[in-house]
């Protein structure tokens, strides 16, 4: 046996190059892969003696790690109502690859700040080590709701009527806040970051309700065991999506004052003009549409 293992080494090594080739043609992969992973390969050692190189390419990877993550998001959305079990793999490849992201940025931002890091680099660097995390946990609700929709269509599950409506105007506030949330750090936006906030209280109002009104259809027999847990699991997980996109537009409203603290930071906020006007919009587009059905 060793023998024969030795002459087959002898014999194929030549021609590795050819069979790697061949590997690539019958094995295709996703072109989207190779470009998905491109940045965190720019994670060069070298520039960690030169704080702004390195910060620059750090910054580079956590957009392509936040573009990452709010596709991942839509797309297991999209699954709820149109579910395709290609699609689904793809919401837990693309979970793992944020889990890369997170793990090798990170770790690079760390190395970065041993050497030494003015004050706005020292910013910079807090920032990104902040909304990687949340990057990451919004790619894992992606999964989450993923398995939600696989549990829909393979039980044949079917939601009242009431909890269809709740469910859609809860994904169309997830939608909006993702998107707030994501363009404000990609597109460095303060506009759109200071909307976050309201839009995360009225979203936390609307799994409140939404459960309430939960409870009360089981206490009416018109919702199931398996329903119902599914329908939590999604509220649930949308709350957790509105929490991680507070987070992320506090770190770029943080940006523009590195003395702001997130609980005087909320705290204000919630006094001002603007967030009230901004409350008062959302809550007449998604909590407002529910409470008239109930009269």
């Amino acid at each position: 046996n060793t023998l024969i293992s030795v002459v087959g080494m002898v014999i194929l090594f030549p021609m590795h190059s050819l069979i790697e080739k061949l590997c690539y043609i019958v094995i295709k992969q996703d072109p989207s892969e190779n470009e998905d992973l491109s940045e965190i390969e720019h994670l060069d050692d070298s520039l960690l003696n030169y704080a702004p190189a390195a910060l620059e390419v750090s910054k580079k990877a956590a957009l392509k790690m936040c573009d990452i993550a709010r596709k991942n998001l839509f797309r297991s959305i999209r699954l709820l109502t149109e579910y395709d079990r290609s699609k689904y793999v793809k919401v837990q490849d693309k979970e793992a690859l944020c889990d890369k992201y997170e793990d090798k940025l990170g770790n690079y931002i760390v190395k970065i700040g041993k050497n030494g890091l003015d004050d706005k680099q020292q910013a910079i660097s807090s920032e990104l080590l902040s909304v990687i995390g949340d990057f990451e946990r919004l790619s894992d609700h992606a999964a989450n709701i993923s398995e939600s929709a696989a549990e829909i269509d393979e039980k044949k599950i079917v939601f009242s009527d009431e909890a269809t409506k709740e469910i859609n105007l809860l994904i169309e506030a997830a939608g909006e806040i993702l998107t707030l949330a994501t363009s404000a750090f990609m597109e460095r936006r303060r506009d759109l970051a200071i909307k976050v906030e309201p839009l995360e209280e009225v979203i936390d109002e609307m799994t409140k309700l939404f459960k309430s009104n939960h409870i009360e259809r089981v206490s009416q027999n018109s919702c199931t065991i398996v329903t119902g847990f599914v329908y939590n699991d999604l509220l649930t997980n949308f709350e957790r999506v509105a929490d991680h996109c507070s987070n992320i537009a506090f770190a770029v409203m943080h940006s523009y004052d590195i003395n702001a603290e997130e609980h005087m930071y909320t705290a204000n906020v919630a006094d001002s003009d603007e967030f009230k006007n901004y409350y008062k919009q959302y809550f007449e587009k998604y909590i407002l549409p529910i409470s008239k059905d109930d009269e």
